[in-house]
């Protein structure tokens, strides 16, 4: 084979290859962004991912007929904390509130409204008393009311 033909061969191989492989990549980045939304810069929401989906799973979330998974949706913001300081924080809440949280963690942060810790309740290890006492921020913990065989309101996020 002499060069001219090499070079043709290969550039129609890696033409063959770039039109094959980027439609793929260019759908999973789609389905990817369609999963988190921005509210603004630090305050996004979105599906719950397979990491956050396993730090909840038999802790604030366990299978049950009533709340789904995909009717949560898991919010980061950024908050001032009790030092002063710009912090992450995250929650988990229900789809149909999950843009107006950005909204309203955005609009705290904006008049520096200080909160101390803000963490999913699964790191107290969905206790709510430990959170309590840990002055922590959170949302979703399906679970009862105390004493009670009725769903507490975090339940639903």
């Amino acid at each position: 084979m002499n060069r001219s033909k090499l070079k043709l061969t290969t550039i129609l191989a890696l033409t063959a290859f770039t039109v094959a492989v980027i439609p793929v990549c260019l759908q999973r980045k789609s389905a990817n962004a369609a999963s988190k939304y921005t509210y603004k810069k630090g305050f996004t929401y979105g599906k719950i991912s397979p990491n956050i989906e396993k730090r909840i799973t038999g802790k604030s979330y366990r299978k049950n007929k009533n709340v789904k998974l995909s009717d949560l949706r898991y919010v980061q913001v950024l908050h001032y904390g009790f030092d002063g300081k710009v912090k992450e924080g995250e929650l988990i809440v229900n789809k149909k509130i999950a843009k107006k949280t950005a909204k309203v963690f955005y609009a705290l942060y904006q008049k520096r409204y200080r909160i101390e810790r803000m963490r999913l309740i699964d790191d107290y290890g969905a206790n709510d008393e430990k959170s309590m006492a840990a002055n922590n921020t959170s949302a979703f913990n399906y679970r009862v009311i105390s004493g009670t065989t009725k769903l507490s309101n975090h339940s639903y996020g």
